[in-house]
């Protein structure tokens, strides 16, 4: 009952337990949460143990994100950490394995004669996708962590550079990176730009970029520095697109 009330999880959270979805390790990791880290990790760790840090931790956490009575609080804000969303989505991965010493005992053992499982083989050598981030996620307009990973509605590639990129995340704002995605910015920090359903690049000019939601189309002519947010009386905005011939 007391894991079950701790660390009982809906559907909403994705099993997204690898190492790839680890949050990146900083000075603001905390003690407990280390040995996820650690190479030897499931030879290592005590679940029994870990279970009774992560439980101080959030009650700990809980306190410090509790805001005072009347505090208008962003919907969603006030969910826990990263560093307890990942274990818990961890534990309950890993649930069937946790032994009642509270050791990790993966099963690793392939049945023999068991049939070799062809369709699950890529069909190409050189199909390798790796995680570029962001790892972590940010609530619009604050650095207050989400506590999730987040859908990308829309993404724009500046045709004449390809190293400029737009992209609109579905917790609001709109990002830019000018390395192919190795880094990003957020460009409308300043400014109420919830979740943009669209976004396309001049075809000569990657500082002219053009976004819309619902019923609203955001101009940017330097580069995202600034916006200019227009409303429509009509429609919702789902394809942009630049005429070829007057571009």
């Amino acid at each position: 009952m007391f894991f079950a009330l701790l660390f009982g999880i809906t559907q909403v959270f994705a099993q997204k337990t690898g190492a790839s979805y680890l949050p990146p390790e900083t000075a603001e990791t905390p003690d407990w949460f280390r040995i996820f880290y650690e190479p030897d990790f499931s030879a290592r760790v005590n679940v029994i143990e870990l279970d009774k840090s992560a439980l101080a931790y959030r009650a700990a956490m809980k306190a410090i994100l509790k805001r005072e009575e009347g505090q208008d609080i962003q919907t969603g804000e006030e969910e826990e950490d990263i560093y307890s969303n990942f274990y818990k989505r961890w534990r309950r991965a890993n649930d069937k394995y946790i032994q009642e010493d509270g050791s990790l005992h993966l099963e690793t053992t392939i049945l023999e004669g068991a049939p070799e499982n062809t369709a699950a083989k890529p069909t190409s050598p050189t199909s390798e996708w790796n995680l570029l981030g962001p790892v972590e996620t940010f609530w619009a307009a604050s650095n207050n962590k989400a506590p999730w990973q987040t859908n990308i509605y829309a993404v724009g590639v500046a045709p004449s550079n390809t190293d400029v990129l737009y992209a609109c995340p579905e917790t609001g704002g709109i990002f830019k990176t000018t390395d192919k995605g190795l880094n990003w910015t957020c460009k409308t920090i300043n400014y109420p730009i919830n979740t943009s359903t669209a976004i396309q690049v001049h075809p000569t000019n990657p500082d002219v970029v053009y976004a819309g939601r619902d019923n609203q189309l955001i101009t940017s002519t330097d580069g995202g520095s600034t916006w200019a947010i227009e409303g429509m009386p009509w429609g919702d905005v789902h394809t942009i697109r630049f005429k070829p011939s007057d571009p």
